[in-house]
């Protein structure tokens, strides 16, 4: 008998940013154009938040999301065909070390230069960018919004109800926990045994805190 085959690498390295991509981002934000209730793009949490009377503006929503794109090019990252996991088999996965997502070193330099390079309606300034996600990320004001986006959801579908509520609640507790950690970082072994949680349910959540949160672990 052979042994299975869970996975197979199709593809390692950088990935740039996708232009086409963040330029739509950019227009949908300027031209006030939102999509579905659970989106979390730049344009639909500026919606949100200016329905809340909130004080800051386009620009510091696209400049955080954009930051994020920034640093994924930076980021060597694994491509790979998943053929059995706790969740979407058969699918194409891209699995980032955890770690490198808080390696912030040169991150908004480049996104200085890639807003120069690409958006010269934009001051690109290292400084003025650097002081305004400071100010921005302190309010704390993107973690709220996403927070209120999904009570709105749950409200507006109660027949997903209990489970979807529980998987959200037990996610904020990894994210907690793994931001709580020194190095920000754990192993799949050391979040079963903190949680007491089989490794299928703590798998399932890894897409959700990847996209979300920013947070990964090692298997």
């Amino acid at each position: 008998m052979t042994d299975r085959v869970d996975e197979v690498v199709s593809r390692e390295g950088k990935s740039p940013v996708d232009l086409k991509r963040v330029r739509g981002a950019y227009a949908d934000l300027m031209d006030g154009k939102t999509h579905s209730d659970t989106c979390r793009c730049p344009s639909c949490l500026y919606k949100l938040h200016k329905e809340k009377r909130g004080r800051f503006d386009k620009e510091a929503f696209f400049l955080d999301w954009l930051e994020l794109e920034v640093r994924l090019s930076l980021i060597n990252q694994t491509e790979k065909i998943v053929f059995e996991t706790a969740y979407d088999r058969g699918k194409n996965k891209t699995f980032i070390d955890g770690r490198d997502y808080f390696k912030s070193c040169g991150t908004l330099r480049a996104l200085s230069n890639f807003i120069e390079k690409h958006f010269p309606d934009i001051d690109s300034n290292y400084r003025r960018i650097k002081l305004k996600l400071w100010r921005f990320r302190k309010s704390g004001v993107v973690k709220e919004l996403e927070k209120e986006i999904s009570f709105r959801y749950f409200r507006a579908h109660p027949a997903k109800g209990k489970e979807d509520w529980k998987d959200l609640r037990f996610a904020q507790r990894i994210a907690d926990y793994i931001y709580s950690l020194k190095n920000r970082e754990a192993t799949q072994r050391e979040l079963r045994r903190h949680f007491q949680k089989p490794i299928e349910k703590i798998e399932d959540l890894r897409p959700w805190l990847n996209g979300n949160y920013g947070i990964g672990w090692k298997r």
